[in-house]
């Protein structure tokens, strides 16, 4: 996660300087694996905690 995030900073900066389509499109492909991971994570703790939310009646 830290990487994909140090990734995005880096080829933001550089859209910023030069936006090239090779570089926005980098930032696309960063996203897109950044928004995979996140949503697998989620659905993780989703998994992990259903139990406790159901006991708790949270939802």
């Amino acid at each position: 996660m830290h990487g994909l995030l140090e990734r995005s900073r880096d080829i933001v900066r550089s859209v910023t300087i030069q936006p090239t389509v090779d570089r926005v499109l980098a930032l696309e492909e960063v996203y897109e694996v950044f928004e995979r991971v996140v949503v697998s994570h989620s659905k993780y703790e989703e998994s992990e905690l259903e139990e406790a939310i159901g006991y708790y009646d949270a939802l």
